[in-house]
């Protein structure tokens, strides 16, 4: 699958702010940076978004753009590896869509229109997401900044690198295009988030690099953005169907795929709305098969007994099982059960809040969450716009 994606990348480049910090570092942060990468875990099972885009900029105010974003579910990772990928692919307006199910060592994977198998390790299926997914702490030598803040239950680490390493850093662990090879290469800005939760596990990664490369004699500003954020660390569950893996007996070798056979037609319009709210009504329905219900509802049944519903005139998502309901707010970011409400924000519940209450109250917005990142969104953006 990569290479594949490697042709993509490749073909999109033939078509084609924040100030900066003063060089100093805490050593305190510094030292708690440290400590926390050396005492970071890799969970056995998550569920994974990953983001990344480049926007390219030349001399004579044209453009091109190239975004992904995808979704990677694994249990078992250190024993009997079984996953499921999806990525969302946009080269100027030119759609592609890839969904996986790993097992046995093979992905069986749809491009668009074709569906082949190709043996690959885990980790191999990991690089083919574009973005990394494994945690790396950078050296002491190579931070030029290093700021350390605290998020409710979160530590967060803006790291910026020095001017020397910075180009050798994103070419090596962020850049699938291969600008490192242009003429003219010159990373002039850079800047990384990385997150740790209470339990000291990596659940966030976040960057922006700005490139300067050569065209033809001509200029090009390049801003690349990525994202990277882990859920349901050792919760996530795999389910492939006995029903799915006969299906599977039918896909074709990698080695036997004939590009030319790959084609967009049939795809439904993936492009961004106007909006995130827009983007995510489009997206619920094109790629999770949400139900529009009218007047802003958006509804899915997933059995007889369970539904998930988004309102957007009310700004809520609900989880229904049974007669039970719980509700979430974005736009407040509290969710309520009955009498039992609890805010996000401030941590704080009602009176008589059982814990269990509780944990669905979160299970809710995290279902929330994982609904946006396979729509390419993600909840802050989405509660940014609806202040």
């Amino acid at each position: 699958m990569k290479k594949l994606l490697t042709i993509l990348l490749a073909v999109f480049l033939c078509a084609c702010a924040e100030k900066p910090v003063s060089s100093k570092r805490s050593e305190s942060s510094s030292q708690d940076y440290q400590n926390r990468a050396e005492n970071a875990s890799a969970p056995d099972s998550y569920f994974a978004s990953v983001m990344s885009s480049y926007v390219m900029q030349y001399s004579d105010d044209t453009k091109d753009l190239f975004q992904m974003d995808g979704t990677f579910k694994v249990m078992n990772a250190d024993s009997d590896p079984a996953a499921e990928t999806t990525q969302n692919i946009s080269a100027n307006g030119v759609n592609s869509r890839l969904s996986g199910r790993y097992y046995k060592g093979r992905l069986y994977n749809t491009y668009n229109n074709v569906n082949y198998y190709e043996d690959m390790s885990l980790d191999d299926l990991k690089k083919s997401m574009l973005v990394p997914m494994s945690f790396y702490a950078f050296p002491q030598e190579q931070i030029s900044s290093l700021d350390t803040e605290m998020n409710g239950d979160q530590v967060r680490y803006d790291i910026i690198l020095n001017d020397q390493d910075a180009g050798d850093i994103f070419a090596s662990r962020y850049d699938s295009y291969g600008l490192k090879d242009s003429d003219g290469y010159k990373v002039t800005k850079n800047r990384i988030r990385d997150i740790f939760d209470q339990d000291g596990n990596f659940v966030s990664e976040k960057t922006e690099f700005d490139v300067e490369i050569t065209v033809s004699g001509q200029k090009v500003s390049i801003t690349f953005t990525s994202s990277l954020s882990y859920m349901d660390l050792n919760k996530t569950k795999v389910s492939i169907s006995d029903e799915q893996k006969q299906e599977d007996q039918a896909y074709i070798a990698y080695t036997d795929l004939k590009p030319e056979e790959i084609t967009s037609e049939g795809l439904l319009d993936d492009s961004e709305e106007a909006t995130v709210e827009a983007t995510f009504r489009k997206r619920l329905v094109e790629r999770i098969g949400y139900q529009d219900e009218g007047n802003g509802v958006y509804s899915d049944s997933f059995n007889e007994n369970e539904e998930y519903i988004v309102d957007f005139n009310a700004k809520t998502f609900q989880y229904r099982k049974y007669s039970l309901t719980y509700t979430y707010n974005w736009k407040n970011d509290t969710a309520a059960m009955n009498a039992c409400t609890f805010n996000f924000a401030e941590d704080r519940q009602s009176d008589d809040c059982e814990d269990s209450v509780i944990q669905g109250m979160k299970d809710t917005r995290d279902s929330l969450e994982m609904e946006l990142y396979y729509c390419g969104l993600s909840l802050e953006d989405l509660q940014k716009e609806s202040q």
